[in-house]
């Protein structure tokens, strides 16, 4: 958890070119959930982490440079706590159905 924080932050602070962004984009993709009554992603250990200390880590009080910056913060994950059955299906096969 505190590992994915922390490069948002450090992606964040980055100067492109020397100059200040003039948009910062982050695109989170992994599985998602319900902890503690708040929508959370699970990052690479395993580990839930709110949406809000993400959005948070990106404020303009927690991250200087992005004042004045536009902020566009993607979330795709699964909110719900059911996994679905996967289904694997040989290459040969997908390529007869076009996929």
């Amino acid at each position: 958890m505190q590992e994915m924080l922390e490069k948002i932050k450090e992606t964040a602070v980055e100067k492109v070119c020397g100059e200040k962004p003039q948009c910062y984009v982050l695109f989170t993709l992994s599985h998602g959930g319900v902890e503690d009554k708040e929508e959370s992603v699970y990052g690479t250990d395993g580990k839930p982490v709110s949406k809000k200390l993400i959005r948070d880590a990106l404020s303009g009080t927690k991250c200087p440079n992005l004042n004045g910056v536009l902020r566009l913060v993607f979330f795709q994950c699964c909110r719900g706590g059911t996994l679905e059955a996967l289904l694997f299906l040989p290459r040969d096969a997908m390529r007869s159905r076009g996929l």
